[in-house]
């Protein structure tokens, strides 16, 4: 049977969970999601779309008869455990030291050009 109480309460966890980890203040599972982008998982983001497709079924008194609350469980766990994997600190590090590295390697290209220009001129 559905409980649309739950999967309410199992959304807003997810949605504050993803607002949290992207220091986003609104939206919904979807903005959110794209927010995100690459930073998650291409599984997170098919059960992000599972869990929109639920949401949208469990609006309609119908149709939300044919959701079953137990297969739910896994995309709500899926999204979940991507945002908690990813590490924004881990992240912004790497960039940095993508950064420092490509431009150290450049100093030491131009330092060897300018010896081998200098030794060429008869200077060294």
């Amino acid at each position: 049977m559905f409980d649309a109480d739950k999967f309410r309460r199992d959304l807003d966890k997810t949605e504050r969970a993803l607002k949290d980890a992207f220091n986003r203040e609104t939206g919904d599972i979807v903005s959110l999601m794209r927010y995100a982008g690459r930073r998650l998982p291409r599984g997170a983001h098919r059960a992000a779309a599972e869990i929109e497709q639920a949401r949208l079924l469990s609006e309609h008194p119908k149709l939300s008869r044919q959701l079953d609350q137990h297969r739910l469980r896994r995309p709500f766990r899926r999204v979940d455990t991507a945002v908690a994997a990813y590490d924004g600190k881990d992240r912004r590090k790497g960039l940095v030291l993508g950064v420092l590295s490509s431009m150290a390697f450049n100093v030491l290209v131009f330092l060897a050009l300018l010896i081998a220009f200098a030794r060429w001129r008869g200077l060294i």
